[in-house]
């Protein structure tokens, strides 16, 4: 559905409401970080779906009960997630519209590039852990 501009899409592990079904996004399952990045905001209250969404550079409100670590990390030291619990929900949409509605896309992207920079790339640190060692197990 569109609202104002901005297409709104629902992604569920299972069926949503039946007043939400004419938005479930549909595709394949592992398409979901391509609709993450492109997304102009991820409101949901999976804290995973948020850190993922501000990896990929897209901010996200993360609505949820419980905090995380690494989100509050996010929040506090990049401004990628915002985190609100439900009884804030109309904060949390109130803060998700004017995410939505802004102009300064170089913000995230800016948040996004520190946030990357400031962590160690895993994969690229097991390949060159693994290419420097040789196979007596010396390095």
């Amino acid at each position: 559905a569109v609202r104002d501009t901005h297409t709104i899409v629902v992604s569920s592990e299972g069926p949503p409401p039946a007043t939400l079904a004419d938005l479930r996004l549909e595709g394949p399952l592992e398409d979901i970080h391509h609709v993450l990045a492109y997304a102009d905001v991820v409101v949901g209250e999976s804290a995973t779906m948020a850190a993922e969404a501000a990896v990929l550079g897209t901010p996200a409100v993360f609505v949820g009960t419980t905090s995380r670590g690494y989100v509050d990390d996010i929040e506090r030291r990049y401004g990628l997630i915002s985190r609100f619990t439900p009884d804030e929900f109309p904060m949390a949409m109130a803060d998700a519209a004017a995410i939505a509605a802004a102009t300064d896309h170089g913000r995230w992207r800016d948040a996004q590039a520190r946030l990357l920079d400031e962590h160690v790339d895993v994969t690229s640190w097991i390949v060159d852990h693994l290419l420097s060692v040789t196979d007596d197990g010396a390095p």
